[in-house]
């Protein structure tokens, strides 16, 4: 890309895009405030929605933090799955024949592909040796102000406190939707700065979180088949498994300052409801949510998979593509 277009480019986005030769700062990775916790990121990029020059710019402030940053391509159902005449394609027949997603589980195909996006993501954090935290966030997180020195008085925090299951946890969420309405059920493990525990089974979403080795590798050995939403999963099912040994913290969320003119904004059923919509705001990062009429309608036209009776007659099994290969885990 000449300098030409960069300008272009950055005139169009608002952003200053980084070279790709230069992408990777040891300068400024080993400078930044987060470095010593050995934090390795993983940016899941919906690349048929979201620009790759906000994606970069996420990847430069991460860096300039002292988080390595890889992005992780989610998986498009509709291009990678289907055909264009809407039958399932070859991919998506091998998955399912070597049981890598549960046709009865009750999930879209479109919440089957971000699940899996999210295992990829999870699997990659879980087959690397040097990084001690794992932290997954979508491409429309946005990094808030003083984000380092928050998250590092936060990590400060963790790591001292006297219990081990917070000193070990297993996930910490730094966005939290409360889709489950389990707000008023937290437990305040630490006061400054503001830290909570999830008691009971809930729903934070999967904006961004960060996870443990512990954690990887307990949920790697059980990756599969996919039967839950990714952030269903996480707050039932590995929260079930795993609360006695570790703990699932997260932060508060409060209401921004513009809560009055957003809710004006939202479908009166939401309106009195704390759900993942602009209201809400967390102090380490901002999700760039609006209202995508088209990602609606394709999810309300989709089918669940436990509807396509012909592939239960399907025996026969193929080896299935390399990226999803890697999510069987290691005898």
């Amino acid at each position: 890309m000449d300098r030409h277009s960069i300008f272009q480019r950055e005139q169009q986005f608002g952003c200053k895009l980084i070279d790709n030769r230069r992408a990777f700062n040891h300068r400024v990775l080993a400078g930044g405030a987060l470095g010593k916790y050995k934090i390795r990121a993983y940016i899941i990029h919906c690349y048929r929605k979201t620009p790759a020059a906000s994606v970069k710019l996420l990847i430069r402030k991460l860096q300039r933090c002292g988080i390595y940053a890889t992005v992780v391509k989610c998986i498009h159902y509709k291009n990678e799955w289907l055909k264009r005449d809407g039958t399932p394609s070859t991919t998506f027949k091998k998955l399912y024949q070597n049981k890598y997603l549960n046709a009865n589980a009750e999930m879209t195909g479109v919440e089957h592909a971000i699940a899996m996006s999210h295992k990829l993501a999870l699997e990659k954090f879980h087959s690397q040796n040097t990084h001690k935290y794992g932290m997954i966030l979508e491409d429309d997180v946005i990094l808030r102000k003083k984000f380092a020195q928050k998250l590092d008085d936060m990590l400060t925090a963790i790591k001292t406190h006297k219990t081990k299951r917070v000193r070990e946890f297993g996930i910490f969420y730094l966005w939290n939707s409360n889709a489950a309405s389990t707000r008023s059920k937290l437990k305040r493990v630490i006061q400054t700065p503001e830290i909570y525990e999830e008691t009971t089974d809930h729903n934070a979403g999967g904006v961004a979180y960060m996870v443990t080795k512990k954690f990887a590798k307990k949920e790697m050995d059980r990756a599969l088949p996919i039967q839950d939403p990714s952030d269903v999963h996480n707050g039932y099912v590995a929260y079930r498994r795993h609360r006695e040994s570790m703990a699932f913290l997260t932060i508060r969320m409060e209401l921004n300052n513009e809560t009055r003119t957003c809710k004006r904004k939202l479908p009166q059923i939401s309106r009195g409801k704390w759900y993942d919509h602009p209201c809400i705001t967390s102090p380490l990062v901002q999700t760039n949510w609006y209202e995508d009429t088209t990602s609606h309608s394709e999810v309300a036209d989709d089918f669940k998979l436990k509807q396509w009776e012909h592939f239960k007659l399907l025996k026969q099994k193929d080896l299935v593509p390399a990226k999803y290969r890697r999510l069987r885990p290691k005898k």
